[in-house]
C-alpha cells in the first residue's frame, strides 16, 4: 500500500564472526588456467591457476567429477595461506574448495581475480582449516562459522545443490 513502509527481505551477510577469520585464512577468487593428469595418481589433476597477481600450481582430487576441459576457465576459491604440500610427488601451493562431493564452490557472478574473500597472514594447516568448520548454509551459500562468505559483494556458492551442512574441504 502506499505510504506504508515493507520491510526488507533479509540478506546473509557476514557478521563479526568474519573479524575472527580473517586472522587464520586467506581466500581470495582464481580462475584454473589448466589441468593436466598427476603422473602417479589416478584422482588427482595438477592445476595451474590465475590468482590475479600470480600463477600457482594445485594439486585438487578432482578427476572423475570434472573433466579436465570443465575445468579450464573455472572460477573458484583458493585457500591461499596453506602449508605447501607435496601430494604424489608434485607440490601443491594452495587448496581449492570444494564440497565433499568435488563440487567447486564460486563466486555466484564473476569477480576479478585475487578478490579477497577472507584476509590472513601466516601458514596454517589442513588441520587449522578443519577447524574453521566451512559448511554449505540455508539457499546455498557457503558459511564459515556461521558467517555468509561473498567475494566483495558477491555470494559465495556451491556450484550444484549441496544438502545444507555438507563440509567444505
Amino acid at each position: 500500500m502506499k505510504g506504508e513502509k515493507r520491510e526488507a527481505e533479509p540478506k546473509p551477510e557476514l557478521h563479526q564472526a568474519t573479524q575472527h577469520l580473517a586472522s587464520s585464512l586467506h581466500i581470495v577468487t582464481a580462475t584454473i588456467v589448466s589441468a593436466a593428469d598427476h603422473p602417479q595418481a589416478d584422482k588427482l589433476y595438477i592445476l595451474d591457476v590465475d590468482l590475479g597477481t600470480e600463477h600457482r600450481q594445485l594439486v585438487a582430487g578432482l578427476k572423475g567429477i570434472y573433466s579436465k576441459e570443465e575445468l579450464s576457465g573455472k572460477h573458484i576459491l583458493v585457500l591461499t595461506n596453506l602449508r605447501p604440500a607435496k601430494l604424489r610427488g608434485v607440490e601443491s601451493r594452495g587448496m581449492l574448495l570444494a564440497c565433499e562431493d568435488g563440487t567447486i564452490i564460486a563466486p555466484e557472478s564473476e569477480v576479478e581475480n585475487g578478490t579477497v574473500v577472507c584476509n590472513a597472514e601466516g601458514e596454517i594447516t589442513l588441520d587449522d582449516f578443519a577447524k574453521e568448520g566451512m559448511t554449505v548454509g540455508p539457499d546455498n551459500t557457503v558459511l564459515l562459522r556461521g558467517a555468509c562468505l561473498k567475494a566483495g559483494p558477491v555470494l559465495v556458492r556451491p556450484e550444484k545443490l549441496q544438502r545444507e551442512g555438507t563440509k567444505i574441504r
